[in-house]
């Protein structure tokens, strides 16, 4: 599995994205941490989770639903997820 997180993330959002991959970490499981500066496309031959909203890969993984992020909550096809 590869986590994509956001270059431009702040010092505190990239330690709080690491910290939460690394809680994924298991013996028969590790994942590789990239940043999207890393990163030239999203590869097919693995799972891929792409963390914050400034990343540069977010708009290609939500090409054609519409999603709306705030403060607070993200809303998807018009259901709000907090």
């Amino acid at each position: 599995m590869l986590a994509i997180l956001p270059a431009s993330a702040t010092r505190e959002e990239a330690a709080g994205y690491r910290s939460l991959v690394e809680s994924w970490r298991a013996p028969a499981h590790a994942p590789e941490i990239r940043t999207d500066a890393e990163v030239t496309a999203l590869p097919a031959d693995r799972p891929v989770w792409v963390l914050g909203r400034q990343n540069r890969f977010a708009s290609s993984i939500v090409d054609g639903v519409a999603v709306k992020s705030g403060e607070a909550l993200v809303e998807i096809d018009g259901t709000a997820v907090e």
